[in-house]
């Protein structure tokens, strides 16, 4: 997966972008020149950071950088003019997209991209875990299900129905998750 997606329409600055961003770590790059070339790459792949050098070839990039943060999760860096960046990030907090005044001075521009690699980490970390916390959840609606089951249709008290269900995994050397899915397709069936 890409690391970055560098949105830039003026190729004067492609390079000095490229090296301070491969100073900061970064190696996968990915590089687009308009907002439609960015929607059309983004249906495809997701990208945990992005950077729009203000204006684009085809608007502005605010507009740009809200869908990017709204509806694919990245972490947007705007470079803006000096005078409209007060106004901008003023704008474009509430999509929680970082402003950065060109020109751009380059420790704070370094300054900048780590803290955006600092945050995409921690969401990666939070991402893990919230899918685990979904796995584990749709594993006990099962296993509440199965128990449901077993009392309604196999006449069990809830203990009982509890007990059985461990001991088949014990017994099975299996998870209770998986029994569970086995007694409800035995009882919707």
């Amino acid at each position: 997966m890409k690391e970055l997606l560098l949105i830039n329409s003026n190729d004067k600055y492609k390079e000095p972008l490229l090296a301070l961003l491969h100073q900061c770590g970064l190696k996968q790059i990915d590089f687009a020149y308009s907002g439609g070339e960015v929607r059309r790459l983004t249906q495809n792949q997701n990208y945990p950071m992005a950077i729009i050098n203000t204006p684009l070839a085809d608007e502005f990039g605010h507009e740009l950088g809200g869908y990017l943060s709204r509806q694919r999760g990245c972490l947007v860096l705007l470079l803006v003019k000096n005078e409209i960046a007060e106004e901008m990030s003023i704008k474009v907090q509430r999509d929680g997209m970082l402003v950065l005044a060109k020109p751009i001075n380059r420790g704070g521009f370094i300054q900048a991209v780590r803290l955006m690699i600092s945050c995409s980490q921690k969401i990666r970390l939070l991402q893990g875990e919230n899918e685990k916390l979904r796995t584990t959840l749709q594993q006990d609606r099962v296993i509440s299900r199965a128990k449901c089951l077993l009392i309604e249709q196999g006449g069990f008290t809830e203990e009982q129905a509890h007990h059985f269900l461990e001991q088949q995994a014990m017994n099975q050397r299996t998870t209770r998750y998986e029994v569970a899915r086995d007694v409800c397709a035995q009882y919707t069936d």
